[in-house]
């Protein structure tokens, strides 16, 4: 009968049983939370160097989970899941009621979030170092030194740097300028001339080539500098070429025709050139600015997104009421 062919749990069989329903249910609860998309990774940089040409590292990591304590894959996994559905609820629930200034889009079949901010209006700025004098590196710390009555509602990588998490070219915060402009030569991203500086002051922001900058030094209440150049007026860089074979993740900066700040940053890896293009062609940039590659991360409320990646250099960022 069915009751003779029936098993007898011993208490270790029905331990393990227990341990395979929870680990099934783990692992439901894991997919759902992907699915539901409430956190995007976008990291792809080696657990190594955060040299400044970080788009030329080779290691892919294009999903990286951190891990919390010292306790196992299973158990940091366990985590994960729980966090990321409170951190589902969180977003749901005290997303910032604001203008929608950021959107996916999709040129020549590659995948792109961008997101415009009006330099007269919003309050548009970079970060480098916190309270304590130490380079803040993420967004969740950036967002906890903000003042009272202040929230991040946008952040983004803002330019390349180096092992120590300094900015490697020109850089001004609240008016001053806090590392030089590097004019060097070198074989890095940064060097490939001609690059440039994104700046902000007096309600107006631009992207220009270093020299130009550096001829007028126009008022700038923030500026970094990066590269290379991606569009030069309405030109492609001379050196991005369209059979170009490096794909990475990358994010940069423009100045569209209506003085609109525009950041975007790609969903996959793609070439210097798609990158470019969607700038000159689709976001109606003459000038634009490549940030970094690979690193690229993105913190965007209004789409649920905070991308995890290693520690980083500048931040660019946008300021709102609230907190």
């Amino acid at each position: 009968s069915r009751r003779e062919n029936s098993i007898r749990l011993t208490p270790d069989l029905r331990n393990h049983s227990a341990n395979f329903m929870a680990l099934k249910l783990e692992n439901f609860v894991i997919l759902a939370i992907l699915k539901s998309s409430f956190v995007a990774f976008s990291s792809e940089a080696a657990p190594g160097s955060r040299r400044e040409d970080a788009s030329e590292q080779k290691a892919r990591v294009p999903i990286r989970f951190h891990r919390i304590g010292k306790g196992s894959r299973r158990e940091g996994t366990r985590a994960i899941a729980v966090s990321g559905l409170l951190a589902g609820f969180f977003w749901l629930a005290l997303a910032p009621a604001v203008a929608a200034s950021c959107a996916d889009l999709s040129q020549g079949g590659w995948s792109y979030t961008t997101c415009r901010f009006d330099p007269k209006k919003d309050d548009l700025r970079l970060f480098w170092r916190g309270p304590d004098g130490q380079p803040l590196g993420s967004f969740e710390a950036l967002a906890s030194s903000l003042k009272p009555g202040e929230k991040l509602i946008f952040g983004m990588n803002g330019g390349m740097y180096d092992d120590n998490n300094a900015p490697v070219g020109l850089y001004v915060e609240h008016g001053v300028e806090l590392k030089r402009a590097n004019t060097r030569g070198g074989s890095a991203n940064f060097h490939l001339k001609p690059n440039g500086v994104f700046f902000v002051g007096g309600g107006q922001a631009g992207v220009w080539e270093t020299s130009h900058f550096l001829a007028q030094r126009p008022p700038a209440d923030y500026a970094t500098q990066s590269g290379p150049m991606l569009v030069l007026n309405g030109k492609i860089h001379p050196r991005i070429h369209s059979d170009g074979t490096s794909v990475k993740l990358r994010n940069g900066v423009g100045v569209d025709h209506d003085g609109q700040v525009v950041f975007a940053i790609s969903n996959e890896p793609v070439t210097f050139f798609q990158f470019a293009s969607l700038f000159r062609d689709t976001l109606q940039c003459d000038n634009a600015l490549f940030l970094d590659g690979s690193i690229s991360a993105l913190y965007a409320p209004e789409l649920r997104r905070d991308d995890f990646t290693l520690p980083m250099g500048p931040i660019v960022g946008v300021v709102g009421k609230g907190g």
